[in-house]
């Protein structure tokens, strides 16, 4: 589904809800917030701070990425989370380093005003919801719970979650940019889905054997399994690499890529290779006689076109 709903502009960049996002709103979100033909604040607050947070988390990206010279496109929520798109964000370590840590920096400064103004307010921070033991963690919010208990709470879990190094996640975006210097930024990529994956792994396995209902821990880790492994070959086909390339230089010929190699050693292997190769020099000669036949042709053409008009 490519449907998209544009609900607000902020710094000139656009929000948008995807159309996944409504069908979520309409069929989880609104029947939960009215369970017995009552309206129940706490349900819809929570999702209110969820999102607004989550689009504050992006805004953080969108920003920092503008200072390094990229075009941020849109913000798009969905039931998942949010996603930034742009482009013409430069492959240096620096910047990929920055925008990816912009984004859980903002849920944490969130969490920690929010710890601070409930302090300075002398509202207690309610501790049901913290977890003593895992199975039995229940992260829901009741009528007693402040606005602030929300803020800190939902922004701490983002801003934590999001820095775990399983690649695409912010945490994995930063783990990639510490490899972009030494290996480049494909073979940097191809590290950091690595990495990612172990981390899914043992997520995935902690979730089975920590949480009564892990379904949407493995969901999630289902997601970011593929999706990493999309922008990856999105990455390999930047730099000449098709997912196939590897199965078929055998049978159709061509410059075959080491994943292994730098950009730099890539682009040296690519310029001898065409350096070998015999080019065709034009004739300057023939160029002339070329030039020569196409003005005579306007010049027939335009005479016919003179006869024609003559009485």
């Amino acid at each position: 589904m490519n449907f998209s709903l544009k609900i607000a502009s902020i710094a000139g960049i656009p929000i948008r809800l995807h159309g996944y996002f409504l069908i979520y709103l309409i069929l989880l979100v609104l029947p939960k917030a009215f369970i017995g033909g009552h309206f129940q604040s706490g349900p819809f607050l929570e999702f209110i701070v969820l999102f607004g947070s989550v689009v504050l988390h992006e805004l953080g990206h969108a920003v920092v990425a503008r200072r390094f010279g990229a075009r941020v496109v849109d913000i798009v929520l969905w039931p998942l989370g949010g996603f930034t798109r742009m482009t013409h964000l430069p492959e240096r370590a620096r910047a990929e380093f920055f925008v990816a840590i912009a984004g859980p920096a903002v849920n944490l400064i969130l969490s920690f005003g929010a710890l601070a103004l409930g302090a300075y307010l002398k509202i207690p921070f309610t501790e049901h919801y913290i977890p003593k033991k895992p199975p039995d963690w229940d992260p829901t919010f009741g009528h007693d719970d402040s606005i602030l208990d929300r803020i800190a709470f939902i922004n701490a879990i983002l801003g934590i979650t999001n820095l775990l190094p399983a690649f695409p996640l912010d945490g994995g975006r930063a783990a990639r940019s510490l490899f972009i210097n030494r290996f480049g930024y494909l073979r940097a990529t191809e590290i950091a889905v690595r990495i990612g994956r172990w981390i899914i792994v043992i997520g995935c396995v902690a979730a089975f054997y920590y949480l009564n209902s892990p379904l949407m821990i493995i969901v999630l880790g289902a997601f970011l399994w593929f999706q990493g492994g999309a922008e990856l070959a999105n990455v390999r086909m930047r730099y000449g690499i098709h997912p196939l390339q590897a199965m078929f230089t055998k049978m159709f010929g061509g410059a075959a890529r080491d994943p292994r190699a730098t950009e730099e050693q890539y682009q040296k292997a690519r310029q001898a290779q065409s350096q070998a190769q015999p080019q065709p020099e034009e004739d300057p000669r023939a160029i002339n006689k070329d030039l020569e036949s196409f003005r005579g042709s306007l010049d027939e053409y335009f005479e016919s076109r003179r006869k024609k008009d003559e009485p």
